[in-house]
């Protein structure tokens, strides 16, 4: 949603190579299809992970 707002509120700074690099540096993802691309959606996932702290279930049983 927030992309949304930004793509909406500044349309042409969007589309520019120096906005696209800096989106992609904040969101890996970005501008990309997470549906056709397993591999990306897994390093987001794992990513997203690692940023908020989470732990997996079953990597964290293998912790143990």
């Amino acid at each position: 949603i927030m992309i949304g707002l930004v793509e909406r509120c500044f349309p042409t700074q969007v589309k520019s190579a120096g906005w696209q690099a800096k989106l992609k540096q904040m969101i890996p993802g970005y501008g990309a299809s997470l549906v056709e691309d397993q591999a990306l959606c897994d390093r987001m996932r794992q990513w997203t992970s690692e940023v908020l702290g989470l732990v997996n279930e079953t990597e964290g049983q293998h912790q143990a």
